[in-house]
């Protein structure tokens, strides 16, 4: 079980790590004559690979991590390109690996256009990357941006905690 889980969210980095570098390589269409613009949905592309990386990372250390609320404490392997099939990596510590996911979850809060939840629960969205903030802080003990963040999921949710009391 525990190498399923390594192998998994290793592959999910790789992937979401060979979008990120082949979208280097293009340029999005810009022709303002037209009214044509592809950089938002190019950026929303990054954003969700970026999102996934993210989750990858902070499922790794969830499991794997000697201590995940340490930033110092030894994390897992850190990985933001595509390595090739001979290198070799060390665990890095959280705090790295905690850098990466605030960078990518940033990036995508900023670019990501599934804003509501009426996007579905098969995009991401704008909750999904705040309820992985508010995770992220939570394993780290910093409990009150973890409660700003879990805080946000609920008031943007459209659902309610409690249940109407029905006189009859």
């Amino acid at each position: 079980y525990p190498a399923t889980i390594w192998l998994q969210q290793y592959l999910l980095i790789n992937r979401a790590n060979r979008l990120l570098e082949a979208a280097a390589k293009i340029t999005p269409v810009v022709d303002v004559e037209n009214d044509i613009d592809e950089t938002p949905q190019y950026n929303d592309i990054l954003a969700q690979a970026r999102t996934l990386r993210a989750y990858a990372y902070i499922q790794l250390v969830s499991y794997f991590s000697t201590n995940p609320a340490d930033d110092s404490a030894l994390g897992v392997m850190l990985l933001d390109f595509v390595p090739n099939v001979t290198q070799k990596f060390p665990r890095v510590s959280n705090g790295e690996i905690y850098a990466l996911v605030e960078s990518d979850l940033a990036f995508a809060s900023a670019n990501i256009l599934s804003q509501t939840p009426a996007a579905g629960y098969k995009f991401i969205s704008k909750s999904m990357i705040n309820a992985m903030y508010a995770r992220m802080y939570l394993y780290r003990k910093n409990y009150p941006l973890a409660k700003q963040y879990a805080q946000a999921v609920i008031n943007t949710s459209g659902l309610t905690l409690s249940v109407p009391l029905v006189y009859r």
